[in-house]
């Protein structure tokens, strides 16, 4: 079987979220980013586990998000590093079919790596605070707590995986 491509490909998809067995996003940055500060990093979604995908309009100038979690109640979040200084954030209520862009992170996270939620209004995120590895929640969806982690236990785990570089 051939791999169907949306509207005649997509950039690199590097990460996908599933909100239920069927309902999926998957998200990866648009590389022509570097050179078009409005490019837009590339979305699907599929609402039948993955038969067929369709492409999601993503903010202009969010080129750089690599990160996406979505919730049972359809709602998304995605990040990513940061094209200056702070990392961009991207959020959906219908699934990851549209995005609002939003600036909810403090301007001091410089990038998210990862990204969980469990709703809306329940999320935490690793990532970096400019050399800093950070962890960030929320509990109500507009203001994050970010901590250093400042203490790896190297005794089960000898490498750092999953921090933005």
């Amino acid at each position: 079987m051939e791999p169907e491509f949306i509207d005649g490909g997509t950039g690199v998809l590097r990460n996908v979220s599933c909100a239920s067995a069927t309902e999926c996003v998957a998200i990866g940055p648009n590389g022509q980013g570097a050179g078009d500060s409005t490019a837009s990093a590339f979305a699907v979604t599929t609402t039948n586990g993955g038969e067929k995908w369709t492409s999601s309009t993503m903010p202009p100038s969010s080129y750089t998000l690599n990160a996406v979690s979505c919730a049972p109640d359809g709602s998304c979040v995605a990040s990513g590093p940061g094209p200056g200084t702070s990392a961009p954030e991207a959020t959906s209520t219908d699934g990851g079919v549209t995005w609002q862009d939003t600036t909810s992170l403090p301007a001091s996270v410089s990038a998210v790596a990862k990204i969980s939620c469990l709703s809306s209004t329940s999320c935490v995120f690793v990532g970096l605070e400019g050399p800093t590895a950070v962890t960030g929640t929320t509990t109500d969806g507009s203001t994050w707590s970010v901590q250093p982690v400042t203490t790896i236990d190297t005794t089960t785990s000898t490498t750092q995986t999953g921090v933005a570089q």
